[in-house]
Order: C-alpha cells, then structure tokens, then sequence
C-alpha cells in the first residue's frame, strides 16, 4: 500500500489518478465525504466525520487498499501506517504558495490558507518517506 501524504492542494489525488492501475483500490477522506453525504467536494459536515474515518478505516483494515490519500502531516501516523500496513510513503512537498494557488484555481471556499500553514506547522519529514517537492506530484490543479 502506498500512502500519499500532502497538504491540501498539493496534488495528492492527481499523483495517485496519474499512477494507479485499474483496479486498484484508492481511500480518499475527500472523497468518502462525498459519498456518504452527497455534499460537494471540500464541504464535510461535522456530524458526518465519524461515519466517514470509520469507513476510512474499515476499508484500510479489510481491503488492503493500493492507495491511501491523507492530509495528516504527523510523522507518528506515518510511523502506524507502515508498521500496521507496511505503508510505503510518498509525502508531496508542494509549497504553500502553490498549493494555495490550486485552491484558489478550484474555486475552493473555506479557511484553506489556515490549513496549508497548519500543515506546514505539524509536518516532520522522515529519510524514509519518498518526498516529491516543488508541485513536482502533478502539474494540474487539483487536491
């Protein structure tokens, strides 16, 4: 399993569409928010976010997915992952200013720049993480 780990707008979804093989299984949070509640990408009502990581991870524990996508930027659940799951793990480096610049380009409404910095602020590299840097992931503008 690969874990790709970025802020939001880094490009972590068009890295994993641009190398994951038919077939293969992808965990998106953003994504199960939006199958479980209908609601718009990016829009996750808080009622909803326990639903939404027990399915995460169920899906994680049961199906040994090709592909986990997450925005946690703690060096210990990088740690969990590859212990629990043998997660290999591809952090995407992308700089804020141009992860803010994907947003924007999104059409994305909310305190997004509050999150970039936050993400920053709580990221540890680790030698072993694969680290992609400078929006090397993916040239489209895309989460």
């Amino acid at each position: 399993m690969r874990l790709v780990i970025g802020p939001p707008g880094s490009g972590k979804s068009t890295y994993v569409r641009e190398r994951m093989k038919y077939g293969d299984l992808v965990v998106d949070v953003d994504e199960l928010f939006r199958a479980l509640t209908l609601r718009p990408m990016w829009d996750h009502p808080p009622m909803a976010i326990n639903a939404v990581l027990t399915t995460r991870d169920y899906l994680i524990e049961s199906y040994e997915p090709a592909w986990v996508i997450s925005t946690n930027a703690r060096r210990d659940y990088r740690e969990g992952m590859r212990e629990r799951f043998g997660a290999e793990v591809v952090v995407l480096e992308t700089p804020a200013d141009v992860c803010l610049a994907r947003i924007e380009a999104d059409g994305r409404e909310g305190e997004w720049g509050e999150r970039v910095t936050r993400w920053w602020e709580e990221y540890e590299a680790d030698e072993r993480d694969e680290v992609i840097t400078n929006g090397e992931g993916s040239e489209a503008v895309d989460e």
